[in-house]
């Protein structure tokens, strides 16, 4: 590709002190010397915007990973808290029935001579409610851990969009930045 002289005509005093072929050689000594000048600054804008760019997609990354890893480590608090939690209340609950059935039988032993078949229908009673309570237990855990992980995924959702938009504003940016330099460019050259 030949390149297009900057420099056609030069003043006409100066064009007369040099005269036709010292013009011609003038003109010709700039436009050489304003072409390799110019191959300079490409390159030279070609590398720093290298170098710039790849500072900043080092950077998103690094910040990325590190809310990546942050999110990892408060679901897994999260998680952790929520299983001591059931395992709180499993345990008083638990904790509960044994002292309900202590009592129960603390009773029966008392009543046992009068009330024994009485007794007996009250047990089966209160094992079906403990049974019905140990399920509708289980229901509202399972439940409570269902929405736990709707939550969870509607955030991680969230910030898969924030970062998709990060991205998109980032790129912008740098289309920004490149049709931004290449209007530089072209002013450099057309000096």
């Amino acid at each position: 590709m030949m390149a297009i002289p900057m420099f056609r005509r030069i003043p006409r005093k100066l064009e007369e002190v040099l005269g036709e072929e010292g013009t011609n050689e003038f003109v010709d000594f700039i436009n050489d010397s304003f072409g390799a000048n110019r191959e300079n600054v490409v390159e030279l804008v070609s590398d720093r915007f290298e170098n710039r760019l790849s500072e900043e997609l080092n950077t998103f990354r690094s910040e990325y990973k590190t809310d990546l890893a942050d999110l990892r480590a408060e679901f897994k608090s999260d998680l952790a808290a929520l299983r001591a939690e059931v395992k709180e209340d499993i345990a008083e609950l638990r904790a509960e029935v044994k002292e309900d059935i202590a009592e129960l039988r603390a009773e029966v032993k008392e009543d046992i001579a009068e009330l024994r078949a009485e007794v007996k229908e009250d047990i089966a009673e209160l094992r079906a409610e403990v049974k019905e309570d140990i399920a509708a237990l289980r229901a509202e855990v399972k439940e409570d851990i269902a929405e736990l992980r709707t939550e969870m995924n509607e955030k991680i959702s969230e910030l898969r969009i924030e970062i998709h938009k990060l991205i998109s504003v980032q790129t912008k940016w740098m289309l920004g930045a490149i049709i931004a330099l290449t209007g530089i460019f072209s002013i450099i050259v057309k000096l």
